[in-house]
């Protein structure tokens, strides 16, 4: 099968790929990688859509039925949370006490890891902001409370948690939608910020890798590169309705060169912005301090 996503630790110490349905897991820290390869059992659905690593440790991993935790701890067993559609993004908090799913149908859907002790009432919220129940299951340990965002234009095909696991950022569509995750049911009840400025489809999205940060990027197919400072946001004129959020911050002289990538540079000050594009051109870009 073609390798379709490559994922390293923040450790740097060991690397992943997806190959059609089956995961593969290779230890860095010698020289032998082959010997050190190991391969997980393929998932029950499609094939994998996406991968991230939790740490050094853990991996989430997107397909079409649901997420699959893994450990790469030898003999430790993994979680399946079941969905009823196919999967295209994933993410999870620091802490795996949350973890998100970019969905084919409009919208994200959240799982809620806690120990069967935990009796908090889970609700979801759904239609951009509307208030439902959470649906609860016990699984092996782990009690789950599952929940529901919806309100996107398309497909949500990216999610990603910035540093603390605080904020969640989305896209479907031509508008990046941020989840606050602060509280005690994560975004239940709550409204997002959603992040305006692309004319064409948002296709990529990436949080600065700084603790404390709320800065996020974003690329689309109009190729325009837009930086947005989540805690800055236009209050709605009706309750109930999200926020609105305008870039602080737009690359110069966009040019119509789909995005397809983009990463902010490992420098302790990280305000380098890498963009890889159709044509074959990668720009970067250097964020002025902005406070």
């Amino acid at each position: 099968h073609t390798v379709s996503h490559v994922r390293t630790n923040a450790a740097g110490q060991m690397a992943a790929c997806a190959a059609g349905r089956t995961l593969h897991v290779v230890d860095l820290s010698g020289d032998d990688y082959e010997s050190n390869r190991r391969v997980f059992p393929p998932v029950a659905g499609g094939v994998i859509e996406d991968i991230k690593f939790v740490g050094n440790k853990t991996l989430v991993v997107a397909y079409y039925g649901g997420v699959c935790v893994f450990s790469t701890e030898a003999g430790a067993s993994g979680i399946v949370l079941e969905y009823g559609t196919n999967v295209l993004a994933v993410a999870a908090t620091p802490k795996l006490d949350y973890v998100v799913g970019g969905c084919m149908d409009a919208c994200v859907h959240i799982w809620k890891l806690g120990q069967p002790e935990d009796k908090a009432a889970g609700k979801g919220v759904v239609d951009g902001g509307a208030e439902g129940e959470g649906d609860e299951e016990e699984a092996e340990g782990t009690k789950l409370i599952e929940y529901s965002c919806g309100g996107y234009m398309t497909k949500v095909s990216a999610v990603d948690f910035n540093w603390e696991g605080t904020q969640m950022a989305s896209s479907g569509g031509t508008q990046n939608t941020v989840w606050d995750f602060t509280g005690q049911d994560g975004p239940g009840g709550t409204v997002p910020v959603v992040a305006l400025g692309h004319s064409k489809n948002c296709t990529c999205q990436a949080w600065q890798p700084l603790p404390g940060s709320e800065l996020l990027v974003t690329a689309g197919k109009d190729g325009r590169v837009l930086v947005y400072d989540t805690t800055v946001f236009a209050d709605p004129d009706e309750e109930g309705m999200p926020k609105f959020s305008a870039p602080i911050a737009v690359a110069p002289d966009p040019v119509l060169d789909e995005a397809t990538a983009l990463i902010w540079s490992p420098e302790r000050e990280a305000r380098t912005i890498y963009v890889a594009h159709t044509s074959g051109t990668v720009r970067s870009w250097r964020l002025p301090h902005l406070k």
